[in-house]
């Protein structure tokens, strides 16, 4: 095949491969399994329920559509009734834990127009397989099973779509597979009637008839009769049966294989099969017969050429094992001494070897050529007539689109050129408006974002409950009760455990149906789920109103937005770009509070909700990895005396983990320590203005020691201590800020320039690539010398 000579291969072959197999097998699938979604796609992908169409345009619409369609179902789990025509299906893609307000906003017409396309496609593919288990399950006996099953096969004109196929494969010069066609569906036929004939009255459950249907597919092979074409016939000694031949090889004649070894045990030895036979017991063949067969086969074969015999065998198997020569080769070197046996590799083992006999076939030899380059590569000597066959290849001598793909490959740098301005423009808009996710994803590595927000690839949507659902849900959940405590005008620390357990049990209650299209209410596994989820809040609820109880600083906004979006929320962060452009920040911030110092001084601290374990990190800091709470807090410490009436000054932003953590102890707990060990499993985590004075109001009760609020200590002269990265001077804060909003100006600069190298950062123990969604696009691999982590250094002392 490679060096295009054409061929017959003489074998039988199981026809489970074709897709008219398939779309049986997996149509009973559908009925029997409650429509599952890689049953209903193996069936609907095997063409068989499209409509007819010779037109590749036609065909490749088609594809497309049971692509949307299948993102669809899997996206929103459906399964089972929801296939049936009266259930309309109405989902949409959107964020369903969203404020109230917006999802109120009524569906678009290009919302409506996709549901339309979607319903469309759904109601083409289902409506045989519809109209199938009706039938199908209608009647327990096999013959009106069978007859459905045929009704199903008429109904998507398999006849037509087989004729189609055998004409397609003619066009693409593939004899083989337009004969198999019609052998296929005569087989199929076949099997149907025999199920009819020997036990059409017998009643069998739907399952068991798919087993019978399976395996009688399973047993049928395609035997095709060799063409009368002047090709070569690949075959065994066996099977094969041709006379008049010019040439013939015979390959593999090595040791046990050539004849064969005579393997397995009998049960009746070769006298026991005499005296049985005498007595008219036909059974097969024994260990001898099956020898004398064998070797007339092998004298058979030797004397059908009459041009050429070539007899080989392998010097290695595929593992590198050393194998022998069968007794036949030592034969035939008896009967002419004068045979040379000739040692043939694949490819030139040595550079000196003799490179002619390497140098025949164009494709056959550029795969030579490939190995022979890449041990170039490696620093192994090449030989100069090498050069000259890659120049021959390289100026369009022969396989010129192949020569082209692999010479590329050979010589292929994993770099990417930025992008022109104009094309960054065009493609990320004339006014760059961006958040401090995407800032901090491009930090990480420019060609993560380029594939996130560029090209914007996205993993297939899955029914099912991730860890960032799960994430999500905390945090609505916790916003919606800061709403509801805003609307009693209320805080946190104000609300008796009770009240507050009521309060996120409602919550939560509304909030469980919109999560993931009813997910927590589909099973028992996921009821019990959701009960710990609404448990997990309320802890995370009395550890808020505990902190409340402790700290002057109280919530004056949740959910607060600054973008621009109806004059709602406070101002974009507006970014200076060294070029004199700008880019507008936006985003929305969890839970803001302020408190006033005895002296006046307004502090603000942010509190972002997290479910993972998240810490704040200078490091990230300092190179971009982190900016998102920092460039938070400059968003609205620059807007603070339109929107507050005064200058406000930075207390801290913190991470607030939603977890229910495990308390180990030796011994019994009382309530107090109890309560003082959950305090530190849901201590703050982040950075906080060095001040005595702003840390009493984080924690009034705090007067010496470590505070189970915040990731501070004060010693019996009221000074702090603790870890140093968390404490943070009012001028290291002032350049923490400045250097942070530098450095998200000049993302955003390079993301205008078009900058998308492949350059995952590394910094300790963290590489970007471990978790990105994007390494099979990039194909970053440190084989490749160009391909190298972006090692970040540590933080300099004047931060």
């Amino acid at each position: 095949k490679s060096c295009g000579i054409p061929f017959f291969l003489d074998q039988k072959r199981t026809i489970l491969h074709h897709p008219l197999v398939e779309f049986i097998r997996s149509a009973l699938e559908v009925v029997n399994g409650n429509w599952r979604a890689d049953a209903v796609f193996r069936c609907i992908k095997s063409s068989y329920l499209f409509p007819l169409a010779s037109d590749a345009a036609q065909r490749r619409y088609w594809r497309d559509q049971v692509s949307r369609l299948e993102n669809y179902v899997l996206a929103f789990g459906i399964k089972g009734a929801a296939w049936q025509p009266e259930n309309r299906w109405h989902f949409i893609y959107r964020d369903t834990l969203e404020l109230e307000e917006e999802l109120q906003e009524s569906l678009s017409q290009a919302d409506l127009d996709f549901l339309e396309e979607i319903d469309q496609a759904r109601r083409s593919f289902s409506s045989p397989l519809l109209s199938f288990q009706e039938k199908f399950k209608a009647s327990p006996r096999v013959k009106d099973r069978v007859l459905a099953l045929y009704n199903l096969l008429q109904s998507v004109s398999v006849i037509k779509q087989l004729e189609l196929a055998t004409k397609q494969a003619l066009a693409e010069g593939d004899p083989d597979k337009s004969r198999e066609q019609e052998q296929v569906y005569r087989g199929i036929i076949s099997l149907l009637e025999q199920l009819t004939e020997i036990i059409g009255e017998e009643e069998v459950s739907a399952v068991f008839f798919a087993r019978l249907i399976d395996t009688g597919l399973s047993a049928l092979r395609l035997g095709m009769a060799p063409p009368s074409l002047d090709q070569v016939i690949v075959g065994n000694l066996e099977r094969t049966r041709i006379g008049n031949l010019r040439a013939l090889f015979l390959l593999g004649v090595n040791e046990g294989v050539l004849p064969s070894r005579p393997g397995g045990e009998v049960i009746f030895t070769e006298a026991e099969l005499e005296i049985m036979e005498a007595q008219g017991f036909h059974l097969s063949p024994g260990p001898w017969r099956r020898l004398l067969d064998e070797e007339f086969l092998i004298y058979l074969s030797l004397t059908r050429a009459s041009d050429m015999l070539w007899v080989s065998y392998a010097l290695a198997d595929t593992e590198g094992k050393a194998l022998l020569p069968s007794i036949l080769i030592n034969r035939l070197q008896e009967l002419f001494p004068a045979l040379v046996v000739r040692r043939q590799t694949a490819e030139p083992q040595e550079p000196e070897d003799s490179l002619l006999p390497f140098i025949f076939h164009p494709r056959q030899t550029l795969s030579i050529l490939i190995v022979q380059l890449g041990r170039w590569k490696r620093g192994e000597p090449l030989h100069s007539l090498w050069w000259e066959v890659y120049n021959w290849y390289a100026n369009g001598g022969g396989e010129k689109e192949e020569a082209k793909r692999l010479l590329g490959g050979l010589f292929y740098y994993n770099r990417e050129d930025p992008l022109t301005p104009r094309t960054s423009r065009e493609l990320y808009g004339q006014a760059l408006q961006t958040g401090a996710t995407r800032l901090e994803r491009f930090c990480s590595c420019p060609f993560a974002h380029f594939a996130a927000y560029g090209l914007r690839l996205r993993q297939r949507l899955l029914y099912g409950l991730e860890t960032p659902d799960t994430g999500r849900f905390f945090h609505a959940a916790l916003r919606n009760v800061t709403s509801s405590l805003q609307e009693h005008e209320k805080h946190w620390g104000d609300w008796e455990k009770d009240e507050l357990l009521k309060l996120v049990s409602a919550e939560v209650s509304k909030l469980l149906p919109r999560l993931q299209q009813e997910i927590m209410l589909s099973s028992r596994r996921y009821l019990h789920l959701a009960k710990k989820m609404e448990e997990t809040v309320g802890r995370a609820a009395l550890i808020l109103a505990e902190h409340d109880r402790r700290s002057e600083f109280k919530p004056i906004a949740a959910e607060l937005a600054f973008e621009e979006k109806g004059g709602r929320g406070l101002p974009p962060l507006r970014l200076q770009l060294t070029d004199g452009s700008t880019v507008d920040l936006v985003g929305r911030i969890d839970r803001l509070d302020q408190a006033r110092t005895e002296d006046g001084r307004l502090y603000l601290r942010i509190i972002d909700y997290k479910s993972g374990n998240t810490s704040l990190d200078l490091v990230e800091f300092y190179h971009g990895l982190s900016l998102q709470l920092i460039l938070y807090l400059e968003a609205v410490l620059s807007c603070a005396r339109e929107w507050l009436g005064e200058t406000a000054l930075p207390a801290g932003v913190f991470y607030f983990r939603v977890h229910d953590p495990l308390i180990s102890s030796s011994g019994p707990l009382t309530p107090q320590t109890l309560q003082t060990e959950m305090l530190k499993r849901f201590k703050l985590a982040g950075i906080l203005l060095a001040d005595p004075a702003v840390v009493r109001l984080m924690d009034k009760e705090l007067q010496s020691g470590y505070s189970p609020v915040v990731p501070a200590a004060i010693n019996k002269q009221g000074n702090l201590y603790g870890i140093a990265k968390s404490l943070q001077t009012a001028s290291n804060f002032a350049e923490l800020c400045r250097h942070v909003r530098t450095i998200a100006s000049d993302a955003a600069g390079r993301i205008l320039q078009g900058r998308l190298e492949i350059s995952p950062c590394h910094i300790g123990h963290k590489k970007a690539c471990t978790y990105c969604l994007y390494k099979a696009v990039c194909q970053f691999d440190l084989l490749l010398d160009e391909n190298r982590y972006r090692r970040l250094a540590k933080v300099p002392e004047k931060l």
